[in-house]
């Protein structure tokens, strides 16, 4: 009886396991994002996050006449580091446009391709 309660956990163990692989491969390997397509955002920074595992960018964006919010995804610090992207980069009220790839469900936001800061110096993300 013991060792089919111990065949029983450890199956259900392995199934946790590789649920939660699932979801963490999901999340990195960048499935949301369409990139196929490139789009641009000119917006005003709202709020600048940089930490792990990917900093944040939310920019306050016209679209079609409104104010949106785009939430934009970095690669790592340590990408956006290479690009001398670093902490104090952005401040919000920073006017950037940024090239990003989209949300493949049309949400508002995407991976990070390409930065125009302030003073027009350009950051791109994309290894070449």
């Amino acid at each position: 009886m013991f060792f089919k309660a111990k065949g029983a956990l450890a199956g259900v163990g392995a199934c946790l396991f590789l649920s939660m692989a699932s979801d963490a491969s999901a999340h990195h390997s960048g499935a949301m994002f369409d990139r196929t397509k490139t789009i641009e955002v000119t917006g005003t920074v709202i709020e600048y996050q940089y930490t792990n595992p990917h900093p944040w960018i939310r920019i306050m964006s016209k679209v079609e006449g409104a104010d949106k919010e785009y939430d934009i995804e970095g690669p790592s610090v340590g990408s956006m580091r290479a690009v001398n992207v670093t902490p104090s980069t952005l401040k919000p009220g920073d006017k950037i446009l940024a090239r990003v790839h989209p949300m493949k469900d049309g949400r508002l936001g995407g991976a990070l391709v390409e930065i125009q800061m302030p003073g027009g110096r350009i950051a791109s993300m994309e290894r070449k």
